[in-house]
């Protein structure tokens, strides 16, 4: 998951001062105190799950965010696309098969279709990707800019 790759500290996509940042906030909010680099290094899987479980209470405190909503429906579009894809690919495929017994559709469309969804599944994943990121880089950024509630 992006939102916890972001915080690991051998992930280079965020500084270490700012996530040093956003430690010391969800230390301060949810009293959770995140891994050191030196603890993180010697488990990372203890720290990623450290990460996830704080992840929902980020989410549920951001959750009013027009524009965070804005890059959830962009990365949620994605992913439904390629699912999407993928099934259309079975389908497609078992088409195919029923096909070549009962000439119902052309093949060359059946063909052609399939190519368009692997192309569709192919590009999908790349952005899912960067949607991904650039969704967690927001979650933290508008977690970062809301006050804490005394």
């Amino acid at each position: 998951m992006p939102t916890t790759e972001l915080l690991l500290w051998n992930n280079h996509k965020f500084t270490d001062s700012y996530k040093k940042r956003i430690r010391e906030k969800i230390k301060e909010t949810f009293n959770v105190k995140l891994c050191t680099k030196e603890s993180e290094a010697k488990n990372e899987q203890e720290a990623r799950r450290m990460i996830a479980e704080i992840i929902p209470q980020l989410r549920n405190m951001t959750r009013d965010d027009e524009i965070l909503i804005d890059y959830n429906c962009y990365f949620g579009s994605i992913r439904n696309a390629l699912g999407g894809s993928m099934i259309a690919m079975v389908i497609l495929v078992v088409l195919f098969f029923i096909n070549l017994k009962y000439t119902v559709i052309s093949t060359l469309l059946l063909v052609i279709s399939f190519g368009l969804y692997l192309l569709c599944f192919i590009f999908a994943k790349p952005l899912l990707k960067h949607f991904g990121y650039e969704y967690a880089r927001k979650l933290y950024n508008v977690f970062m800019q809301t006050k804490l509630q005394q």
